[in-house]
């Protein structure tokens, strides 16, 4: 199933996910594809660790009612124009502050995580919304694809992407977990 919750933090979804799944006797795969409201609502780098690592204890937690274990999977954060800007998008709105490097940061914590916890395969979403390229002499250029972010906001506060790009991304996420039952089979 899932659990959305627009403009939550990680500690409102993972309140919500005690809630809906408490004391499931079946063992859980569970992808967190949030965090940015948590950079915009409560800080930075390390309230987002703590508030995955409360999480994952919660999903922890419930283990004591089944066999197999639950597993958490967090997914990487988004490059939204509002939090980061690209050199190459041209220059930053008066007064803007880049976060860029604190995605980064978290992005990288992220896929530690997920190693740690012997998950392969996460979608790159933080590459989503982006674009790529080599220039001619050969340095690795950056830049927000503008028409994949929501149109009904300017340029410097984008932080969602458009409803097609976020169809895009459940179905990401639902052939990231069709893998992990090739991979590693069904929990129960």
């Amino acid at each position: 199933g899932w659990l959305t919750i627009p403009g939550a933090t990680i500690k409102e979804l993972s309140y919500a996910w005690r809630l809906d799944y408490h004391k499931e006797p079946r063992p859980q795969r569970v992808m967190l594809v949030a965090g940015l409201n948590d950079l915009i609502k409560c800080g930075g780098p390390d309230q987002f660790r703590e508030q995955v690592i409360d999480f994952e204890e919660q999903v922890s937690h419930q283990n004591r009612y089944h066999v197999r274990q639950n597993i958490l999977i967090v997914a990487p954060l988004l490059n939204p124009p509002k939090l980061c800007w690209f050199p190459d998008n041209g220059p930053a709105p008066p007064g803007y502050n880049n976060r860029l490097q604190e995605l980064q940061n978290i992005n990288s914590w992220i896929k530690e995580f997920n190693s740690g916890h012997n998950v392969t395969g996460v979608p790159s979403f933080q590459a989503w919304g982006t674009r790529s390229w080599t220039d001619w002499s050969g340095q690795v250029r950056k830049t927000h694809r503008w028409g994949e972010w929501r149109g009904s906001e300017p340029d410097a506060d984008k932080l969602h992407l458009s409803d097609k790009m976020r169809a895009k991304m459940g179905q990401s996420v639902v052939k990231f977990f069709k893998g992990e039952l090739e991979r590693k089979g069904p929990l129960i």
